[in-house]
């Protein structure tokens, strides 16, 4: 049997700014809301980067599958890859993250 499509984090925007931001979601953290939603992303973008390319070197040839993170669209506010990049780091960092 073959997944047509993977997913790998449902809704980040969920547990990383409720979650870590204003507590109001699992884990319940909100003693620092300028800084943990970013880890929170920075870690999500990292470990769905060694996901990817985990299925991409192993699996995609024999199973064709796509692999995605299915996104809250309807909140803006989520920090973005280059904001969380930005701030933990530089921009040249997002490459080291997808290559």
């Amino acid at each position: 049997f073959q997944v047509p499509l993977w997913i790998t984090f449902n809704e980040p925007w969920t547990f990383c700014n409720l979650g870590y931001g204003t507590g109001g979601k699992a884990p319940g953290i909100s003693d620092k809301p300028g800084v943990y939603p970013y880890h929170c992303v920075h870690n999500v973008i990292k470990s769905h980067t060694k996901a990817y390319h985990t299925y991409n070197n192993t699996y995609r040839s024999t199973q064709k599958g796509k692999i995605t993170m299915k996104y809250n669209a309807q909140n803006a506010s989520m920090p973005s890859f280059l904001q969380v990049l930005s701030c933990c780091g530089s921009r040249s960092g997002l490459n080291s993250l997808i290559e």
